[in-house]
């Protein structure tokens, strides 16, 4: 039985320490002590431990919790804006809706999951957006008479706080800290990747039905999370 391949480096880092761990519980569950692949399932576990002390050490400083802040409001004010777009687009005066319709068009042009960019892809996203919105006196005037000029700027103001704050945080990370941390991504994915394979050559050897059930867990659980992924990226799932 085939294991599905995660798109591992795709995720983001609390998904996959939530992956990891719920592959180790499955595993435990599934299987008695002193099994073939506790050896490969206690190092899975080993390396998501020492990824999640690394990423709990991220998360407390000031810059991240900053940058969690910054990113909501920002989230909001695109999903509001469009919101406000849309439902011009019903108005009974022609001209409003095909104000409104210019700008909703210029908004979807970035696609429908902004919100759900990586923190650099949603900063140059919303960067170009606002340029585009306002760039031209025929958007300018379609924002202005809509009454989202306030939305705009306001959204202009928040996201270039956060391209401040994330440029700041990197800034401040030595060399080490970021090397560590993709050093230990690494490890619970090589980790992985044994635990697979020796899970596959059990199944195959065993016919060991806790294992098969085990693989069965595995694949659930890495399309849910692959899929996951696609909508975070906005793009199909691939096979």
């Amino acid at each position: 039985m085939k294991i599905s391949s995660p798109r591992f480096s795709k995720y983001l880092t609390a998904d996959a320490l939530e992956y990891s761990y719920a592959i180790v519980n499955r595993c435990r569950e599934r299987q008695p002590p002193m099994s073939p692949t506790e050896p490969q399932v206690n190092a899975v576990q080993e390396a998501a431990e020492a990824l999640n002390a690394n990423f709990k050490l991220e998360l407390s400083d000031p810059y991240s919790k900053n940058m969690s802040g910054l990113d909501n409001v920002r989230d909001r004010l695109i999903m509001g804006t469009r919101t406000i777009a849309e439902g011009y687009t019903y108005h009974f005066d022609p001209a409003t809706a095909a104000k409104a319709e210019l700008i909703l068009s210029t908004i979807d042009k970035y696609g429908s999951q902004i919100a759900r960019l990586p923190y650099e892809a949603e900063t140059t996203t919303l960067a170009s957006l606002t340029n585009d919105l306002m760039g031209t006196p025929k958007m300018a005037e379609a924002i202005r008479d809509l009454g989202l000029d306030t939305w705009i700027i306001q959204l202009k103001t928040v996201n270039d706080q956060f391209r401040q704050t994330f440029s700041a945080r990197v800034g401040s990370q030595t060399d080490a800290q970021r090397k560590t941390t993709n050093e230990l991504r690494q490890k619970l994915h090589d980790a992985l990747r044994t635990l697979f394979a020796h899970l596959t050559a059990h199944a195959t050897l065993s016919n060991d039905a806790s294992v098969t059930a085990i693989i069965g867990d595995i694949n659930g659980l890495t399309d849910r999370f692959n899929q996951l992924t696609d909508r975070r990226l906005n793009k199909p799932s691939e096979n």
